[in-house]
């Protein structure tokens, strides 16, 4: 079966790249402008008697020649196209196309870029006990840092990389890749993969003390650009493509296993033949073993013949300067060795499609995508498949280019990408020949993001009679799989701040409590509900649907000014936020002030570094599904179910539907569009699940609506700024397994609205910073309580093979069926009714003595002793992390904290 697909696989490569070649063969009897029909230039035909079938290509006696002229290209070409016999016995047909001459791709080229400069500073840095790489850096020192990504992997950098970028605007940064140019050791494979590079971008970037920069990539360079930009999408300001290569079997498998070979017979012999008959079922795998050979002359001769092969295909028309670096030893074998390895191992990503499926991490970063239509290296397939994923970023064909980044058009719209992103810049900066409308300025405050924090913020402070500007980058429904269960305590905010009619008519769910399900066992855990009526309990539900009632009410009050446009940063005067810059839906720059600007634009907030230290981590993936007309077993009841590697978790969120996440520990999950993902969630998670639930599960996979999302966490590190405040997710994440996200927003939001009450005038910024200062104190006691037992339950509950942390997972499910305190304690901090951290701290280590009281019984061996010695270390380990980073004074002894008298007396 293998066999029969493989043979399918080549044979229709086979076919479409004859189709291809058949097809331009046939344009040129119809066009004298030769190759590029699609410019519809028509002319009288060149050959009318001759038709270009399989049959007449390699039987039919032709000798011609024909010069043309094509004033669309850019660059003002002439080439030739040859059809000859070689009035030998095979009666071969060759075709040829001779290069255009230096001197005229040159001129095409010059007429595009910017001016030869030299650095102004150039380095070594080590990034590892084996590697050095080196890097340069050009241009203007203070203008805004662009990091240059170079191909192959292997290929280095030129200095003609430089002059992509406006050198007034732009401080340009080159380095050499582990092996590559004038790193060290010379193409060198020994801690040289994808995950390695990525962390050098990183090393370099702090070694220059650049907080973020613009990333751009072409050919290898857009594979590495991509999964750097997906690995830190809060230090990527744009992003700049060319030639894009997705590293897929199917790129490698067209170029290097005789698909290419269509469009380049001639090329290909020198390449293939290198090669043994016996071998060529897999090029990639012969040319490995011999660019790894023992005799270094076999490297050499393999490396030239794997470098000529690529140089020769790179333009649409050869250029021979290009071709020549093939006969260069040290630069053939670095760029042959280190890019094999990389395609052996298949790139180290963990799936063939594992950049398409992150891209949902960076589809809010500007970028433009520039691929030339002729390219073989990289065919326009793998630029179609990002286009397609990823419709924001602007798509750019260049009609008469190849593989090159040198091709003059090509390297026209890589400097028009470029120039766009620097306008871009300028205009969130208010920069120079920007044309900036300026709003009235009648605002008191401005809120960035119309989310849960931002929508009932607006509610709030409006009804308190400030005049409130809210801008939302997207007003249409949003679609996310987490923010759908809101805690006891967080329906009581809402309540509070009158807002309770938002879960109406949403088809929102009472939630009493969880069910608990650990092996063979399950446990109730119900909210301490009987102080209250019987409305008080949790909601879950829809989470766009929950939104929009909140943006409708807060759009329904008359000093609320609702406006769908992009912040694209803060306006500062002197250290003092004034407002914002913005671009509207049409796309008009605009700027908007006020005394007060509040940051809530949510998880992947492009403006808190400008007020925080961010410290992002990732620790795991939700894969989220949706199953239908199902009961769970527990009605009103979340759903945990202590999973091996981790939780799953279950809850309703409308009349017929039940919200199924997966915890997928790492930032790495199978692959959706391969169908790894549905394969996983069959044969791991769906044994693991409540057999009620199991066809229903199976039945949602099946059905193909699967999504993913990253969780993140991040505790608050604000640096006080006057003017301006960050709220909810852009400045403080956890881990969404405890459903406390939206109660820790709304209790912040009632804490600030009695904050704010008291001040008429929000003008003396510098005033109103000191003051404010105390709220980052003051919502410790619930933020800490629900971030630290996030944290703390998220990595009990997630399975390991170290002894001491399955007895402490065992602990805990045992220690919450036990009820009365030792479950009606926990469950009272996780709804938000007793945001106590201490109590918090004192039941935590109430489980991890109940364990090792558990191993002691009835005979405390030394194995026992030392067991429950690691189980308490372990849970230490678990738990002040987490609480040096909430900051310990401020969750236990906040009266310490200075900031905390800063509030203002009520009279």
């Amino acid at each position: 079966m293998a066999l029969t697909t493989s043979i399918i696989r080549i044979t229709t490569t086979f076919l479409i790249s004859n189709t291809i070649l058949l097809l331009v063969l046939h344009k040129h009897q119809q066009n004298q402008q030769g190759i590029l029909m699609n410019l519809g230039l028509l002319q009288k035909p060149l050959f009318p008697q001759f038709t270009a079938t399989p049959r007449s290509l390699s039987s039919q006696l032709l000798f011609t020649s024909h010069r043309y002229k094509n004033p669309t290209f850019t660059g003002q070409k002439d080439s030739v196209f040859r059809v000859h016999n070689s009035f030998n016995k095979s009666e071969s047909i060759e075709l040829i196309t001779e290069s255009m001459s230096l001197k005229e791709e040159v001129d095409g080229l010059n007429k595009n870029l910017y001016e030869h400069i030299e650095p102004y500073a150039t380095g070594f840095l080590k990034v590892s006990d084996v590697h050095t790489i080196y890097w340069e850096q050009s241009g203007n020192p203070s203008g805004h840092p662009v990091v240059f990504l170079h191909g192959g992997p292997g290929g280095g950098t030129s200095p003609s990389n430089r002059r992509f970028f406006d050198p007034e605007f732009y401080r340009i940064i080159l380095f050499d890749q582990r092996g590559a140019g004038k790193s060290t050791p010379h193409a060198c494979l020994e801690e040289n993969t994808t995950w390695d590079l990525i962390k050098d971008i990183e090393k370099l970037r702090e070694h220059l003390q650049i907080p973020e920069w613009q990333v751009f990539g072409g050919s290898w360079g857009s594979t590495l650009s991509l999964a750097y930009s997906q690995s830190h999408p809060d230090k990527v300001t744009g992003i700049v493509l060319r030639g894009i290569f997705l590293l897929r079997k199917k790129e490698i498998d067209w170029f290097y296993e005789g698909g290419a070979a269509a469009i380049f017979p001639d090329a290909w012999e020198p390449f293939r033949d290198l090669i043994p008959e016996n071998e060529r079922d897999c090029f990639v795998k012969a040319y490995h073993k011999r660019l790894n050979s023992d005799d270094l002359n076999t490297q050499y001769e393999a490396a030239r013949a794997w470098t000529k092969w690529e140089m020769m295909t790179a333009h649409l028309l050869p250029n021979e300067d290009t071709i020549k670096r093939g006969d260069n030893d040290d630069f053939s074998l670095a760029f042959a060795r280190i890019e094999n390895h990389y395609f052996v191992n298949k790139g180290f990503f963990s799936s063939d499609s594992y950049l398409l499926d992150n891209i949902e991490k960076i589809k809010h970063i500007n970028a433009v995508i520039v691929q030339g239509r002729y390219d073989c290296c990289c065919p326009m397939m793998s630029a179609w498949d990002l286009h397609k994923a990823w419709p924001e970023a602007d798509f750019k064909v260049v009609p008469d280019a190849g593989h090159s980044a040198n091709e003059p058009g090509t390297a026209a719209e890589l400097v028009a990408a470029n120039e766009k992103l620097k306008n871009i810049i300028k205009n969130n900066s208010g920069g120079d020949g920007l044309q900036l409308t300026e709003t009235d300025g009648s605002a008191d405050v401005i809120i960035v993001g119309a989310g849960v924090a931002g929508a009932a913020l607006a509610c709030t402070l409006a009804k308190d009679g400030r005049r409130v500007h809210v801008i939302e980058r997207d007003l249409t429904e949003p679609d996310r799989i987490v923010g759908e269960l809101l805690q006891p305590g967080g329906y009581l905010k809402l309540i509070e701040l009158g807002l309770e009619d938002c879960v109406d008519g949403i088809e929102a769910q009472q939630v009493f409590g969880y069910a608990i399900y650990m092996d063979d066992k399950n446990t109730k855990l119900s909210y301490p509900l009987e102080k209250f009526k019987s409305d008080i309990s949790g909601r879950s539900f829809h989470n766009g649907r929950f939104i929009q009632r909140m943006r409708e009410k807060a759009a329904s009050l008359p000093n609320v000014k609702l406006e769908q446009g992009t912040v694209t940063s803060l306006l500062e005067e002197e250290g003092t936020v004034k407002g914002v810059c913005y671009k509207t839906k049409d796309g008009q720059a605009m700027t908007a002030y006020a005394p007060l600007t509040i940051v809530c634009d949510g998880c992947f907030s492009n403006l808190r570094r400008a007020l925080c230290k961010p410290k992002v981590e990732v620790p795991s993936c939700f894969v989220g599904l949706v199953l239908e007309n199902i009961d769970l077993p527990y009605a009103n009841h979340g759903h945990v179910i202590l999973a091996d590697p981790s939780p799953i978790l279950f809850y309703p969120i409308s009349n017929t539907e039940v919200r199924c996440l997966v915890d997928v520990p790492g930032q790495k999950v199978p692959s959706i569009a391969s169908g790894e993902m549905a394969n996983y969630l069959k044969t791991v998670v769906a044994p693991q699940i409540p057999p009620e639930l199991y066809d229903a599960f199976v039945a949602a996979v099946d059905k193909g609506n699967i999504r993913t999302m990253p969780n993140r966490s991040m505790p608050a590190d604000p640096q006080p700024t006057p003017g301006a405040l960050l709220m909810g997710d852009a400045f403080n994440m956890r881990h969404p397994l405890t459903g406390g996200g939206m109660t820790v927003a709304l209790s912040d939001i009632v804490l600030l609205r009695d904050l704010l009450r008291p001040l008429s005038n929000l003008n003396d910024a510098t005033t109103l910073c000191n003051y404010l200062e105390c709220f980052y104190t003051l919502r410790k006691a619930m933020s800490s309580t629900i971030n630290t037992l996030a944290g703390a339950l998220y990595k009990v509950f997630c399975a390991s093979s170290d002894p001491a942390r399955k007895e402490m997972r065992k602990a805990c499910f045992d220690y919450l069926s036990l009820g009365g305190m030792c479950s009606q304690g926990p469950i009272s901090l996780l709804s938000g009714l007793n945001p106590r951290p201490l109590v918090l701290f004192l039941h935590f280590f109430a489980v991890a003595i109940y364990g090792v009281g558990r191993l002691l019984i009835p005979f405390p061996s030394p194995k026992r002793l030392w067991l429950g010695a690691r189980l308490i270390s372990g849970a230490s380990g678990i738990i002040f992390p987490i609480i040096k980073s909430e900051g310990v004074r401020q969750m236990f002894f906040p009266a310490t904290v200075p900031a905390y008298y800063k509030a203002p007396r009520v009279a």
